[in-house]
């Protein structure tokens, strides 16, 4: 297994933390690979490269609250942290698996949230910012076609619950 360059136990706080504490984006930027790649919790296809990193980060800092790490796993190139957040008034938990390249520098990015009706509230939260990023009208199309998605979302976890005896 490649070995990360940055010995971040050493040298202070791994910038992930940094970044979610000051919201540094050009610094969270520098601690990414030039070719780095971002797998969402939503979409199938990946966010591809620093610019699109820039992107999708700048919304992610504006749309949450505070965002405290509660965990973290490391293991040679890979290392994991665990989070709760506050989004558009909700509490969402989610993990963050970070992979490094031969010269330590952050390559990949998978996000994942739980509970399910976290999805519905991250993608409505994150989606149309994003979105509107391109178009004004293209954030409008993303908040109307996942608005159902969201609604189902919390149906299901209600309708779930109850069915299980858990609520």
């Amino acid at each position: 297994m490649a070995r990360s360059r940055h010995n971040w136990s050493v040298i202070g706080e791994h910038p992930f933390h940094t970044a979610w504490r000051t919201r540094d984006l050009d610094a969270w930027m520098q601690a990414l690979a030039p070719d780095v790649v971002l797998r969402s919790p939503v979409l199938g296809a990946p966010f591809t490269g620093r610019a699109a990193a820039r992107e999708v980060y700048g919304v992610l800092f504006e749309a949450f609250g505070a965002v405290d790490v509660t965990g973290e796993l490391r293991d040679g190139a890979s290392h994991a942290f665990y989070w709760t957040g506050e989004l558009a008034g909700h509490r969402i938990e989610g993990s963050d698996l970070l992979r490094y390249d031969a010269g330590g520098m952050i390559s990949e990015v998978v996000v994942m949230i739980r509970p399910l009706t976290g999805i519905g509230v991250f993608v409505s939260a994150v989606g149309p910012a994003l979105a509107a990023r391109r178009s004004p009208l293209r954030g409008l199309l993303v908040s109307v076609l996942i608005w159902p998605l969201r609604a189902l979302l919390a149906v299901a976890d209600v309708v779930s619950m109850r069915l299980l005896g858990l609520g």
